[in-house]
């Protein structure tokens, strides 16, 4: 068939170069646009290096294109997609106002250009401040099954869902990022008595207060009680009618006991270690404690007795009383942000800022608030509050990004088996949080405005995933031949807080190199990052980042670099590649920049740049715990990577034709859209 096929194309060829007649037409006398021809060509070699993640190579490809056909506005676009994800902004979007301001935009394109504005510091000049609606609201009933009575306290989960402590019925529920219920947590045979809130440690196992048994319940992460503690008893560590609970960064649980006036500390096990709260001089103690939060070091704990917040130290010295202003008595205290409490005030939720002392309406519930008794922000960035009185959760969303689309992009392409295409999608919000716990259901996918053959299916989420991508980037200069040592014990850290897997070295000499690839053994590691490569004056900065960067492009995921180095940075560091464009290509690729230091002198200010703009930090190879704390952090941060499997509808022409390709967003009210194309694969 497949001879067939090519005998009659090439008999085709035959008939039109012979210049025959056929249906009346003489196709030899037809005009082939060769410059359209050309520049379709040069469109397809560029989608193809940017899939591939080569974003130079591609540039160059979509500004052929144009040269060939300047009114090619697909190589437009693509020419400012290459530009934005090589850390090219102003280009970027020089291209695709180009294009709108041609009459070639679109509602996706303004989403595009406005976000990145706003990113870019010039949008945030504008913002009228902080003030939160209602984008959602989870009834308690389905039909005529209640799903939940009387919720006491409301948890975000690290995948984007949320616990609620079902007060009346005796349970802890688990909801998802779309507001179904996905679990309940019943406490084992025994069962919950008053549940009224929970903390989630780091080892997945969950702390439940109980009201009604006076008493913290541990349990592994399906709800099953491990084992109690606290008690009635006037013995030390007791607790009575225990309500909020909050856990440090050392694992130490803190716990407000409504009925004894104190706060009680627990190790992570359920060891007592002490109580405070009580009067004392200058202070005349707890009066009715309710929400507490851990913030920089500080407790701070509510009082529904004196509508204020008292503050101690961790080990529960008074320090002193803020938010004196508030006008009812507060329940749930949470962290907003650094620096800043949100407060549960009952038909409202209030910031408190703890260095200003000063207190603001974040949200008045639209008046539809009758005992607000929890309300924290959850990992994508809405508050999430629950009402005890009318048994109701709401979702709260900030007012500018409610009607503001999400920031939907379209990474990678792979159509290498088509009609199979797979799909790379990330998601953020407007401020680049990264939105997790998204499923199959959240995305719909068209070619050319068309349904595709199958619904979508999740095939990766990078929420879910352990195990993150580390490029450790190793300082080449001459001052670093004083630390091998130190470079091969941070190398070590590295790959054993990895699990002996993931890491790759890059050596940025004058020359960068890629010296391991991601299955090579601890001594591998260790011996490349310390000894090879050549040290000296020369070494290049810059084209070490760009070369780390684009070897993470092929993997999918979390993706870091780990700088190791003495923490000066020489004169040619940014003799290709500017501060800026760095920092924007490893935020534009979501890529994480941290340094190691292997000494305690201050780093170039570069660096400290470099790290806080990308979400990464600066850390000294001996202080505690090592850089298994830099592993750590990584394993932590938020990953919106999404990819969609589906089966195509589109003809690809044998590889000839662009394929519209559009990635459309639901989450509760809100919404996004991605736009891209790509081609099959070529076939002769």
């Amino acid at each position: 068939m497949r001879c067939e096929r090519r005998a009659g194309i090439a008999a085709i060829v035959v008939f039109v170069l012979a210049g025959i007649w056929v249906g009346g037409v003489d196709l030899a006398a037809q005009q082939i646009d060769m410059s359209q021809v050309r520049s379709n060509d040069e469109l397809r070699r560029g989608v193809a290096a940017f899939y591939s993640g080569y974003f130079n190579e591609s540039i160059l490809a979509f500004q052929k294109a144009i040269q060939y056909k300047a009114d090619n506005s697909r190589a437009h676009f693509w020419l400012g997609r290459a530009y934005y994800y090589a850390g090219f902004d102003d280009a970027a979007l020089g291209e695709w106002k180009f294009l709108a301001s041609h009459g070639a935009g679109s509602p996706y394109l303004d989403n595009l250009i406005n976000t990145i504005t706003w990113r870019r510091g010039l949008g945030a000049e504008t913002s009228s401040g902080t003030r939160y609606v209602i984008s959602g609201q989870v009834q308690n009933k389905i039909d005529n099954t209640t799903l939940f009575s009387r919720p006491a306290s409301v948890v975000p989960r690290a995948d984007g869902g949320y616990f609620v402590t079902s007060f009346a019925t005796q349970t802890v529920d688990v909801f998802n990022v779309n507001g179904a219920r996905t679990e309940v947590l019943r406490g084992g045979l025994e069962g919950f008595d008053g549940p009224y809130d929970v903390v989630q440690a780091p080892d997945g196992n969950i702390f439940v207060s109980e009201f009604y048994g006076d008493r913290i319940a541990l349990c592994d992460p399906r709800g099953n009680k491990i084992k109690t503690f606290g008690g009635p008893s006037a013995a030390a560590g007791s607790l009575l009618g225990p309500e909020y609970m909050a856990m440090d960064d050392k694992g130490f649980l803190y716990v407000s006991s409504w009925g004894s006036g104190t706060v009680s500390k627990f190790d992570s096990t359920g060891n007592f270690i002490l109580s405070f709260g009580q009067p004392q001089s200058g202070y005349a103690g707890l009066k009715e404690p309710t929400g507490v939060a851990i913030m920089q070091g500080r407790v701070y704990v509510a009082d529904a007795g004196t509508n204020e917040i008292d503050v101690f130290d961790e080990s529960g010295n008074y320090i002193d009383t803020i938010a004196t202003a508030l006008k009812s008595p507060p329940e749930d205290i949470s962290v907003y942000s650094p620096g800043v409490l949100l407060v549960a005030d009952t038909t409202q939720i209030l910031l408190v800022n703890a260095d200003q002392d000063t207190v603001a309406t974040l949200s008045d519930l639209e008046g539809r608030g009758t005992k607000i008794t929890s309300a924290a922000v959850g990992a994508n960035g809405s508050v999430i509050a629950c009402d005890f009185n009318s048994s109701t959760l709401y979702i709260l969303s900030n007012i500018t990004d409610l009607y503001t689309a999400l920031f939907v992009q379209i990474e990678r392409v792979d159509a290498s088996e088509f009609p199979t295409v797979t799909a790379e999608v990330t998601v953020q919000n407007r401020d680049g949080v990264p939105i997790v716990g998204l499923d199959a259901s959240n995305f719909r996918v068209t070619e050319g405005g068309l349904p595709v053959a199958s619904d979508p299916k999740l095939v990766f989420a990078g929420f879910r995933q352990t195990r993150p991508n580390v490029m450790l980037l190793a300082d080449r200069s001459g001052a670093m031949q004083n630390y091998l040592s130190q470079m091969r014990d941070a190398a070590g850290g590295l790959y054993d807080a990895l699990g002996g897997s993931g890491l790759q070295v890059i050596t940025s000499g004058k020359s960068p190199v890629v010296e391991t690839s991601s299955g090579a053994s601890r001594q591998a590691v260790v011996q490349a990052a310390a000894g090879n490569g050549t040290y000296g004056p020369a070494w290049q900065f810059d084209l070490g980042v760009r070369l780390a960067g684009s070897e993470l492009m092929k993997l999918r995921g979390k993706r870091a670099m780990v700088f190791v180095t003495q923490g000066k940075l020489g004169q040619d560091a940014f003799k290709n590649y500017g501060i800026e464009e760095l920092a924007q290509y490893l935020k534009n690729n979501e890529v994480s920049f941290s340094v190691v230091l292997v000494d305690q002198d201050k780093p170039s200010a570069e660096l400290e740049y470099l790290a806080r703009s990308t979400g990464g930090k600066i850390y000294y190879l001996y202080s505690p715990p090592g850089v298994a704390k830099v592993v750590s952090d990584i394993r932590a941060r938020k990953d919106g990577t999404y990819i969609l499997q589906f089966q195509s509808n589109s003809q690809s022409n044998f590889g000839r034709d662009y394929i519209p390709l559009e990635v459309s967003l639901y989450v509760m009210r809100r919404t996004g859209r991605a736009e891209a194309g790509y081609y099959g694969p070529q076939q002769f």
